[in-house]
């Protein structure tokens, strides 16, 4: 009978250590795939960054019109979303991590909706609402996703960008401009976000 204890006993521990070693094996694997979505997120965010402040920075420039008169122009195009790899494991990401960075498709398409939007209401030739707008939604979707960037590279150990700071730098220059140009449009004193 005391064998047949041990027997059983021996039979669960053995179990137990094939359960276990999964266990571990299931961890380190999770663990290599989120590494490598990381990586591969952050790239991303990081050339959808870089996009938005290329937005953000675009003063224009004045273009003949058939009319005669010239008209500024936007010289870069609103980025699309970022270009996420399709075989990223996101299920190997935090849940929230994964719903703030994908829902960063949404965001920008109520920005390009709001920007287009005052593209109907400004004047010509500077159309200053228009591009004090999109300046506005694209310094919001640029914090976004420096955020989510740095976010990441902090939670899996990823080298900071060398381009993390010169992007923070530039998107809160061009917050401030754009919040001391309202500031000079609520008190009567506008005079457009060139100066």
């Amino acid at each position: 009978m005391s064998e047949a204890i041990w027997g059983f006993i021996g039979v669960c521990f053995g179990a137990g250590l094939s359960i276990l070693g999964d266990l571990i094996k299931d961890r380190r694997s999770t663990k290599r795939h989120a590494n490598y979505a990381a990586i591969r997120i952050v790239c991303a965010l990081d050339d959808f960054v870089e996009r938005c402040v290329a937005v953000v920075e675009d003063e224009g420039e004045y273009v003949p019109r058939d009319h005669g008169q010239e008209e500024l122009e936007a010289l870069e195009d609103m980025p699309d979303s970022p270009s996420f790899a399709e075989d990223v494991d996101w299920k190997s990401m935090d849940s929230d991590f994964t719903y703030r960075a994908l829902s960063i498709s949404s965001i920008l398409a109520v920005a390009k909706s709001r920007v287009s939007a005052m593209g109907e209401f400004a004047s010509p030739p500077d159309y200053e609402e228009w591009f004090q707008e999109r300046k506005r939604q694209f310094v919001r979707l640029g914090r976004t996703g420096l955020k989510l960037s740095v976010e990441l590279k902090a939670r899996y150990a990823l080298r900071p960008g060398s381009s993390d700071d010169s992007h923070s730098e530039r998107l809160e220059k061009a917050a401030r401009t754009i919040e001391d140009a309202v500031a000079e449009h609520d008190a009567g004193k506008w005079t457009g976000l060139d100066e």
